[in-house]
């Protein structure tokens, strides 16, 4: 016969190792924009025009959501969401540069009706592609905007080693899940070491606009080819 204090033992555990799960658990981007919504109002969903989350293994701890007010011009309104619980915001304004398109924060609301491929479907499509092309990583940046060149919702996602230095940068649809455009920056050779020096450490000093904007200039051609190539199949 089994013994109640056995049980109540195996109960505990089995409560402890629950809680734990609970604890680690990683919510994926649109869960964390469904908690957004429901705890700060569907209407401020619409403003969304961002949503980004570092060092994602694979799905990062927090998220940040960058939307604009819908009232006062160059307002935006910045919050950090962990477990879909806002756990910080800040406000603030931004002037656009005309001069450096390519610099300025999103301005275009995501659709979220056209939105089908979450973080945790993107992770897998850039998995497979590194793993196709032998490229080892650590950790996913992952961002989330309107795409430069396109009316389209794409995914960047930034692969970096376990020195933070990018090893890939991936383009994924969040529209259709496709696998839009790679590069691949191996370490040991002349573009992983330029693309490195460029970037600041482990530090994200601009997390809106890393993976994004280019980091190299042969990553600024990939990024116009990306939009062509984007244009093309409308």
């Amino acid at each position: 016969m089994t013994s109640p204090h056995f049980k109540t033992s195996i109960c505990v555990l089995l409560l402890l190792l629950s809680s734990a799960l609970l604890v680690n658990a990683q919510t994926s981007a649109f869960d964390s924009l469904e908690a957004f919504g429901k705890n700060r109002g569907q209407g401020n969903l619409k403003q969304i025009v961002a949503i980004t989350g570092a060092h994602g293994q694979d799905q990062p701890q927090q998220w940040i959501v960058l939307g604009k007010d819908d009232i006062t011009k160059n307002l935006m309104h910045e919050y950090v969401l962990q477990k879909g619980k806002v756990v910080a915001e800040r406000h603030f304004t931004s002037e656009p540069d005309p001069d450096k398109p390519d610099e300025n924060l999103p301005s275009a609301p995501l659709p979220l009706a056209r939105l089908s491929t979450d973080s945790s479907k993107a992770f897998q499509t850039a998995n497979r592609a590194a793993n196709n092309s032998s490229i080892g990583f650590d950790s996913i940046n992952y961002l989330l905007r309107i795409h430069n060149t396109s009316p389209s919702p794409i995914w960047t996602l930034t692969l970096v080693d376990q020195q933070k230095n990018t090893v890939g940068i991936i383009f994924v649809s969040a529209s259709t899940g496709k696998l839009i455009s790679k590069k691949w920056f191996r370490p040991g050779t002349v573009e992983y070491k330029e693309v490195n020096e460029r970037n600041a450490s482990d530090e994200i000093k601009n997390i809106w606009n890393k993976g994004v904007n280019s980091v190299s200039k042969g990553f600024q051609k990939l990024d116009k080819k990306i939009g062509d190539k984007l244009n093309r199949n409308k």
